[in-house]
C-alpha cells in the first residue's frame, strides 16, 4: 500500500519495461471506475486519464501521475488503480489517511 496523507498530494511512477501503458480501471468502495470519456468519435475513451472528485490518474508516455485532493472525511480512502500495457497488469494500492 502507498500511504497518502489526509492533506493530499501527488505521486509519480515510471514504467521501465513498456513505453505506452494505459489505465484499465480503479476500484473504490466496491465500485469500479473506468478511464475518462472524451468527445472524440474515433477515440471515445481516454485510456490515459481517470478522474474522480478527489482522485486523478494520468499517464504521459511511460509516467503515471496520481493526484489526491485533501480528505475532509474522518474515514480513510483506499483505492486500487490497475494499469496495463497489453498482456501485463499492475495494481497500485493507495490508502489516503482520514482527517482527524
Amino acid at each position: 500500500d502507498y500511504m497518502v496523507p489526509a492533506t493530499g498530494g501527488e505521486l509519480t511512477f515510471s514504467c521501465k519495461n513498456y513505453q505506452h501503458p494505459w489505465i484499465a480501471d480503479a476500484e473504490y468502495a466496491g465500485e469500479y471506475y473506468n478511464p475518462d470519456v472524451q468527445d472524440d468519435e474515433h477515440h471515445p475513451i481516454n485510456w490515459k486519464k481517470l478522474t474522480l472528485d478527489w482522485f486523478k490518474a494520468e499517464i504521459t508516455d511511460n509516467q503515471l501521475k496520481v493526484t489526491f485532493a485533501p480528505n475532509q472525511a474522518t474515514t480513510e480512502r483506499p483505492i486500487k488503480l490497475t494499469v496495463t500495457a497489453g498482456d501485463i497488469f499492475y495494481t497500485f494500492y493507495f490508502k489516503q489517511s482520514a482527517n482527524k
